[in-house]
């Protein structure tokens, strides 16, 4: 049933009726009703018809807007059903168009679907207009075959895997391509729209059933309730159109249901063997391809960091260091930062690409490590390397990773890249500048003069008492800061304590690095 003149039903306030007033040339005029064109009068609408129909909305009647469905289980209460919607209609003075009125159907169209007496089916037109397309040659078909899709959703099983190929080709819009993948995906997913299930709607108080299974690129679910010894899936659960997906709404709209989580033990009915085995999903074995470059300029240091499924998603990263860093610094960092992405994304095999010839032989064993800076940096590659299954090393001509040596600009620049799919990290480094935590004491064998004063201020006891007084006179002009051991200085500008490698470490690059002729002689011999 349809209602007659729609949202023209709903009287406005006499307040609220000079707000939609209008010119005309005849005089000021009005509204004393709600006008089509207001924001809210489809929701005021659909509130009014809620309050309406409160006591019969899911027990014999189904209303969005103007659309009334009257449902019966039975048809010897139909008549009953229908007098008790008419007797409400009559009783709030709404009127029908009777047009658009149909009684004593069994199988009609509401809402988009069709329902019939198994339950909810498919619109054919829907399927037809998917089946009848032909392939798509731009980005816009696409986008026009996506919603169909989409408007199918809770018929077809598996649908995120069947149409993954096409909605990832949604997101090269500039580079557009409709590869063979995605026809594939195409002409299954015709295949799978031509047997597809009908739904049933649930009964008050019965138990409902849901099975859960996550494939590598998708999670998929199925709601079946059981009658006559058998398993339907099921259309809708929730009465309530204001119910929110996100998880602490679920939780407080669910919450009046009783919901139980057991284990699955046997599964009843072929059809949930043939959905659980559906989504089940080998692991790729193949490895991903990690492609790493440094880069050092003037304008500062970066790392870039491509990675490539062996789906041949890629996956691009350009990492700016805050700190200076020369060359070989820079490329491993960037190796070391590829291995740490890699693992937060869960790659278990890669096969790392990095056009350093120094980086990679050294790792090899092939060349002597000269500076305690690289051999931390060995060591912490190594570390990460173990925690892959698999991960191999190998060195690249430039020429061919031109890719991620484009990332590292980015990363050591200040270029806007915000509308290109790459994503923009920033960090200190391990071993760069002066940040290097980690690499006091981790490296040098000798005894760490700072040793004794940060055991002091951390509580450690001295048991000769000369020895522990002198101790506190000296460790009354420092402090600590986490690790971190500083001292106090009468410019009140205090001062982070090194060890003997970092000490050497920074006096190079006061005297050769970048601050090199940026102080005069007097003052660098002075301040050594």
């Amino acid at each position: 049933m349809d209602a007659s003149q729609g949202y023209h039903q709903v009287r406005l306030d006499t307040i609220d009726q000079p707000k939609v007033s209008f010119i005309t040339s005849g005089g000021t005029f009005c509204y004393q009703v709600m006008p089509f064109g207001l924001k809210n009068a489809g929701a005021t609408y659909q509130r009014l018809v809620d309050k309406v129909f409160a006591k019969q909305l899911g027990r014999n009647l189904e209303v969005y807007v103007d659309d009334m469905l009257v449902k019966s289980r039975k048809a010897t209460s139909h008549i009953d059903d229908l007098a008790e919607t008419f007797l409400t209609l009559r009783r709030y003075g709404m009127k029908l168009n009777p047009a658009k009125c149909s009684f004593g159907v069994c199988t009609g169209k509401f809402l988009g679907y069709m329902v019939t007496k198994q339950g909810i089916e498919v619109n054919p037109e829907k399927v037809k207009a998917i089946t009848a397309m032909t392939a798509p040659r731009t980005i816009k078909e696409v986008q026009t075959l996506a919603g169909k899709v989409v408007a199918l959703s809770r018929f077809v099983s598996r649908l995120a895997e069947h149409s993954f190929p096409i909605f990832r080709a949604l997101r090269k819009r500039k580079e557009f391509a409709w590869t063979k993948e995605c026809q594939t995906s195409f002409e299954n997913l015709k295949q799978v729209l031509s047997k597809l299930p009908s739904l049933s709607p649930s009964e008050e108080g019965e138990t409902l059933c849901m099975y859960l299974a996550a494939g590598s690129e998708s999670i998929s679910s199925v709601l079946f309730r059981e009658k006559d010894k058998r398993q339907l899936p099921v259309y809708y659960t929730l009465g309530n159109a204001e119910a929110s997906g996100r998880m602490v709404k679920w939780a407080v709209e669910l919450g009046q249901y009783n919901v139980e989580y057991e284990p699955r033990t046997a599964i009843k009915g072929q059809a949930l063997v043939d959905f659980l085995q559906e989504t089940t999903r080998i692991e790729n074995s193949q490895p991903w391809e990690v492609y790493v470059d440094g880069s050092s300029t003037n304008q500062g240091a970066g790392a870039g960091v491509l990675l490539i499924k062996p789906n041949k998603e890629e996956f691009h990263f350009a990492i700016k260091f805050n700190v200076r860093a020369s060359n070989n610094e820079a490329e491993y960092e960037a190796l070391a930062q590829g291995l740490e992405i890699a693992q937060k994304m869960g790659i278990k095999k890669a096969k790392v690409h990095s056009d350093s010839q120094l980086v990679v032989q050294q790792l090899a064993g092939e060349y002597e490590i000269k500076e305690v800076r690289m051999e931390a940096y060995v060591k912490v590659i190594k570390t990460l390397v173990e925690g892959f299954e698999e991960c191999e090393i190998i060195q690249i001509p430039r020429e061919s990773n031109t890719q991620a040596d484009f990332l590292s600009k980015i990363g050591s620049s200040s270029v806007d890249c915000s509308e290109r799919n790459i994503t923009i990290l920033s960090t200190s480094g391990r071993f760069l500048g002066s940040n290097g935590e980690k690499l006091v004491a981790s490296i040098e064998d000798q005894e760490d003069w700072r040793t004794p004063i940060i055991a002091h201020l951390k509580g450690n006891t001295i048991s000769d008492r000369r020895t522990r007084e002198r101790m506190e006179y000296k460790a009354r002009h420092f402090y600590l800061i986490g690790e971190t051991l500083f001292k106090r200085l009468y410019s009140h500008v205090d001062a982070r304590c090194l060890g003997s490698s970092e000490a050497e470490y920074v006096l190079k690059e006061v005297h050769e690095g970048w601050c090199s002729n940026h102080e005069g002689a007097r003052t660098i011999g002075g301040s050594r």
